[in-house]
């Protein structure tokens, strides 16, 4: 059972039998489209506390457990800042070269210069 939209499904094909950098961004971009930075966290907080707070989860009955399911929400907060740090500065990169290459044909016009337009016959 797939709870993943059709389109996601096969990003996620595209991801584990490429395995390039193409692949991976497409999924991390979506990632960020559907879900904010926030709400990520927001989540995952949930699902641990949920897990912490269920006395019928083995991992809620010893301290040591309670322990690595903290720390292990806390290394993928850190996991996804990462991502999100990276998703952001390739994102305006992508803009910065688009303004530029949209400058750079912009200043190939001569000042002044108007198309010339077909006369009537």
């Amino acid at each position: 059972m797939h709870s993943l939209p059709e389109h996601l499904q096969r990003m996620k094909q595209a991801l584990l039998h490429k395995k390039n950098k193409k692949a991976a961004w497409t999924v991390i971009n979506e990632y960020f489209h559907f879900i904010g930075i926030e709400s990520i966290k927001e989540e995952l907080w949930i699902l641990t506390k949920g897990t912490i707070t269920n006395d019928l989860m083995d991992q809620s009955k010893k301290g040591a457990d309670r322990h690595d399911l903290i720390f292990g929400y806390e290394l993928l907060l850190l996991l996804f800042d990462a991502v999100k740090v990276l998703h952001d500065k390739r994102e305006h990169k992508q803009k910065e070269r688009g303004t530029n290459r949209t400058l750079a044909v912009a200043g190939n016009e001569k000042p002044g210069k108007q198309q010339k337009s077909a006369s009537p016959v």
